[in-house]
């Protein structure tokens, strides 16, 4: 008997849920519009579209800050103003206490920011949260720019790090609500796109400050005032954006949820609007049958199916900071300066390397809905670790010429990094929760992530630092030791979700289908009648 024949048949209670189901099947349409480009599709589909833009815009606040926190460091008068003089090595350095404690505590804050997310959203929706991280967030660009200490702009990072772990959370849990079906996996990916956006904006940004400026505070004072762009502008919009038709159901208002449903479409889409009303009414009664509350449990991801689903999302945001997410994205340009290149040409190297991050974040978008998430996750993740093994030998082998070479596969590994679990992480662990568990599935992901992010954090300025490990190149063998364990764990634990409609993902889970099967697994029987509801346009 195959391992898709185990899998275990729809419980009793199940199919009392699918009997509620079948009561409106018939009447519901299914507008699904595969058959028109993706244009065309967008164009349909323009104001949840729009929605969604709005949604990843609310990473580019984290992406900018994270990479100025990283790349300042390779500033020079960033560098005397918070730093001392390494007599030994003949630089200015800042201690790698600091470095770790600034990359930390902004991980650790986002730890408590996603947790608190997960438990306030279903109480108080996207708005309120939001509106809470931007105070945060312009509360600690405020205290970046006074700052005068390393101890000060600790505190700048500890305010706007739990700005971020709201805003972050936010994103991932609310996109999957606006985001067209068929752009469901593009625009999880875009999620990471739009955190390198910042990045490469805070690269370009630093680039050109750091050359013109060398020795004035104007290098990075100028960055930091820039980062207001990123707290008005979700501002301006959040006064229209539609909180989710759900949410508002859990709370008793059907007024309100419909109303939601209108101007996440528009009106001249009723047809759409009825049909996504019909399949939030059929998931507001199956939380009411069974083992479903109404109410939520705050251990309630870590029982049951709940727990697997919850290890998966954990597993993928955790993994995405273990195996270099830090590194590439903050760290590249002063480990190009720590390993010999001047500091004007390791500025050119980490604004090329990032536009590179883009090239393969873009690329994702179209590999995800080709190839299907899982391809892209396991193949890019063992892609990079072969590459992270070339990045410690040619390191090992001392030359100009091998200088130059691990440059190169540090490029590479950055590309690999963004077109594979960089975008991936992000679709795979939002789809990764049922909709009534999200947001504190979500929360509780993030929060592991943050985790993650913080030891590295900690752990990455002691590794490369002159005047600490010294690694260099070999921080290669370490992350693709790390990187291999991703690529076992992701062949066994990842399902593919190319394709597949929400109901037939939520009956494989239960009918618990080994993830590694799902691409070639049949839904059928009752089942397969679950499968009919729609996913909308």
């Amino acid at each position: 008997m195959s391992e898709i024949d185990k899998a275990r048949p729809l419980t009793g209670e199940k199919v009392v849920d699918d009997i509620i189901v079948n009561e409106v099947i018939d009447v519901v349409p299914t507008p699904l519009h595969d058959d028109v480009s993706i244009w065309k599709y967008i164009t349909l589909n323009r104001r949840a579209f729009g929605f969604s833009v709005y949604i990843l815009m609310l990473m580019v606040g984290y992406g900018f800050d994270g990479l100025l926190t990283g790349s300042l460091v390779g500033v020079p008068s960033f560098k005397r103003h918070f730093g001392y003089y390494d007599a030994k090595s003949q630089v200015w350095v800042i201690s790698a206490l600091w470095q770790s404690l600034w990359t930390a505590m902004t991980s650790l804050m986002m730890v408590f920011g996603a947790l608190t997310t997960g438990v306030l959203h279903p109480r108080f929706g996207t708005k309120i949260l939001i509106l809470v991280a931007m105070c945060f967030n312009a509360a600690g660009i405020i205290t970046e720019q006074l700052s005068k200490t390393p101890a000060d702009f600790l505190g700048a990072k500890i305010i706007a790090g739990f700005g971020f772990g709201i805003m972050t959370s936010t994103a991932i849990m609310t996109l999957p609500s606006y985001a067209p079906w068929r752009l469901r996996g593009p625009l999880g990916a875009a999620l990471n796109t739009f955190i390198l956006f910042g990045g490469w904006t805070a690269q370009g940004v630093l680039t050109g400050t750091g050359q013109a400026y060398p020795e004035s505070t104007k290098a990075y004072q100028i960055p930091f005032a820039l980062q207001y762009i990123w707290v008005i502008v979700p501002l301006c919009g959040v006064y229209w954006v539609p909180e989710s038709a759900s949410w508002h159901l859990r709370r008793g208002d059907e007024t309100k949820a419909r109303e939601s449903l209108i101007r996440l479409h528009g009106p001249s889409r009723m047809a759409i609007v009825e049909a996504e009303w019909k399949q939030i009414m059929i998931a507001h009664r199956l939380e009411k049958t069974g083992n479903h509350q109404t109410k939520i449990a705050i251990t309630e991801p870590f029982k049951g199916i709940n727990l697997r689903r919850t290890l998966l999302a954990s597993g993928l945001l955790g993994f995405q900071q273990l195996v270099g997410a830090t590194f590439v994205t903050s760290y590249l340009t002063y480990f190009y300066q720590v390993a010999g290149t001047p500091d004007n040409l390791s500025l050119s190297l980490g604004e090329m390397s990032f536009t590179v991050q883009v090239l393969g974040n873009l690329f994702s978008w179209f590999a995800i809905d080709k190839l299907g998430r899982r391809y892209c996750l396991v193949g890019g993740l063992a892609s990079m670790t072969l590459t992270l093994l070339i990045i410690g030998i040619t390191w090992a082998i001392r030359s100009s010429a091998s200088l130059w070479c691990m440059v190169a596969f540090m490029t590479v590994w950055a590309f690999l990094y963004q077109a594979s679990i960089g975008a991936c992480g992000f679709s795979l662990a939002a789809e990764a929760p049922g909709p009534r568990l999200r947001s504190l599935t979500i929360g509780i992901a993030q929060g592991v992530a943050q985790v993650c992010a913080w030891a590295m954090g900690f752990a990455t300025p002691y590794m490369i630092n002159p005047d600490e490990g010294n690694l260099g190149g070999y921080v290669g063998f370490v992350f693709a030791g790390i990187c291999g364990a991703a690529t076992v764990w992701s062949f066994f634990a990842v399902p593919e979700t190319k394709g597949r409609t929400l109901a037939e993902m939520e009956v494989m889970w239960e009918t618990q289908v080994p993830p590694r099967l799902w691409k070639r697994h049949e839904v059928n029987s009752t089942a397969a009648q679950l499968s009919t509801i729609p996913t909308l346009v």
